[in-house]
């Protein structure tokens, strides 16, 4: 079984601070988010979770939308409509 891909932040990226709500609009159409990996501990993401420099973030998501989500939340770009 393939593990769920992950995407860690870093300092200098977009999502850097901001709440899960707030970066709804840049997650791909069919991604949720399943937990954050946060200096060890794992935190189940709500809308109130704001997400810190070293945190990685796992998703379920298809294959196609992987890099979309990763170039989004470090660049602050949007996905298409939904």
């Amino acid at each position: 079984m393939e593990r769920p891909p992950s995407v860690h932040i870093r300092a200098d990226d977009y999502a850097i601070g901001r709440r899960v709500q707030h970066i709804a609009s840049l997650l791909p159409y069919n991604c949720i988010l399943v937990s954050i990996n946060r200096e060890g501990r794992v935190l189940i993401p709500h809308g109130n979770t704001a997400l810190d420099a070293g945190d990685r973030i796992t998703a379920f998501l298809s294959a196609e939308e992987r890099e979309a989500l990763r170039t989004n939340l470090v660049e602050g770009m949007t996905s298409p409509p939904r």
